[in-house]
């Protein structure tokens, strides 16, 4: 038995428990998320400290920063890393430790002058998410081996809605604590009851069988990595239109992290509401991840962008024509779906359009390539509240969206059913 038929088989010998534990660590990662979830719970969280927009939505900026700017020197770091387990486990463990630290200090900097307790949380919270995008490109190559390529969108799906689902009752627990105990005390408590939780799936990703690819690319020196990434997009010009319209669409996170914010502020609500924002969200994120996942499979992963983009506009002209906060109910559902796509199906898709030993290069310089609007993007929608409305913010965020799914629609063929495609499902190893 060759080297790649012995990778086939174990891969199909493993499979089954290889799922399993990818469906726990995503329903723990997801629980934990809900307790401190940067769309909802986090801005409800920072205005305590301020008012201002900007300042806010820095924590959704930040977010975006720490997962797709580290994703490209991680990509170039395991690119010829046969393994890859031991990194994801080291660095996961490292990530985690910010929650704890933000749970025992918080009520001990709460009293400090202003910007210092903002400062402190900012920088820890960057800790996070930095190692939240370290750990991605490692990650998603480990899932795009030793997961069958015929079962990754229904993999992916189910994960992604289990956690979803049992995440719910993580938000409401949320909106309890939040309500019954005082600040800072119960964001104290949000906080060390999710680095709990996180180390239960990272217990459990622990657990992952690992198999080496028989494939592994030469490394090569940062710099020459970095130059190389050019010519990817010259050579892969369906990959480029792709990254195009994957940016345009990343522009909804101009009032994404706003929504939660608007609804407390314009129906006067109290906070605990993030609580049940952040239970509509998920749920919303639990039925359409298991959708995209399925459609996917049988589709394509292009159609379940397509509608999600289409879901975005939707979350930003529902608020700005909702009249009562149930109407404004309606946002976070279809933000919701958004984002689950992003999760779902973004991933899978980026995995079809390469061969299998140029993952990790293909998944950090797509998130890299769309880093900056995700990053800034927050950041400015909050200065054009701060100077003009939300309304103004929410309509920007619909029209670029609608123009980054036109570029899907018309300019990106799926690389599933590509002629061109270098990475047809059928074409991966493990394929039955």
């Amino acid at each position: 038995m060759d080297p790649m038929e012995q990778f086939q088989h174990s891969v199909k010998r493993h499979h089954r428990w290889n799922i399993s534990i990818g469906w726990l660590d995503g329903i723990f990662f997801a629980l934990g998320g809900s307790m401190i979830s940067h769309i909802t719970v986090l801005p409800v969280f920072l205005r305590m400290f301020t008012e201002s927009k900007f300042t806010i939505s820095m924590v959704h900026s930040l977010t975006m920063v720490g997962i797709f700017i580290p994703q490209i020197f991680s990509a170039h770091y395991i690119e010829s890393m046969p393994m890859k387990k031991a990194m994801v486990v080291f660095v996961g463990a490292l990530m985690r430790l910010p929650w704890l630290i933000l749970a025992v200090i918080l009520p001990l900097i709460v009293p400090l002058p202003s910007p210092y307790p903002l400062v402190i949380f900012f920088s820890l919270y960057l800790i996070f998410t930095t190692g939240w995008g370290l750990v991605i490109p490692p990650w998603l190559d480990m899932m795009g081996r030793i997961i069958l390529p015929q079962k990754r969108g229904i993999f992916m799906g189910i994960r992604f809605t289990l956690g979803r689902i049992l995440a719910i009752p993580g938000a409401i627990l949320t909106f309890f604590i939040i309500r019954e105990f005082p600040f800072p005390y119960n964001f104290a408590l949000c906080f060390a009851t999710a680095f709990i939780i996180f180390n239960f799936s990272l217990f459990f990703f622990s657990l992952t069988r690992e198999i080496p690819y028989p494939v592994v690319k030469k490394k090569i020196k940062l710099v020459r990595f970095l130059k190389s990434l050019p010519g990817v997009l010259r050579r892969d010009t369906n990959f480029l239109y792709y990254n195009i319209s994957y940016t345009l669409i990343a522009f909804t996170n101009l009032s994404l992290s706003l929504y939660s914010v608007y609804a407390v502020e314009h129906f006067h609500l109290p906070s605990s509401y993030a609580g049940i924002f952040t239970a509509l969200f998920l749920g919303s994120q639990a039925v359409t991840g298991l959708l995209w996942g399925a459609i996917g499979d049988r589709y394509g992963h292009k159609i379940s962008m397509a509608i999600s983009a289409l879901m975005s506009i939707m979350a930003a002209l529902t608020a700005l024509t909702a009249r009562s906060e149930i109407f404004f109910y309606a946002s976070f559902l279809f933000a919701g779906g958004y984002i689950s796509a992003t999760l779902v199906s973004n991933m899978n898709i980026v995995l079809e359009f390469c061969p299998p030993e140029e993952r990790p290069l293909y998944i950090g310089l797509s998130n890299t390539f769309a880093a900056p609007v995700f990053a800034l993007s927050p950041i400015i929608g909050g200065l054009v509240v701060d100077h003009f409305s939300y309304q103004t913010v929410f309509m920007a965020s619909a029209s670029l969206t609608f123009i980054g799914l036109l570029v899907l629609v018309f300019m990106v063929r799926d690389p599933r059913f590509s002629s061109n495609s270098q990475a047809h499902p059928s074409a991966m190893p493990g394929d039955e």
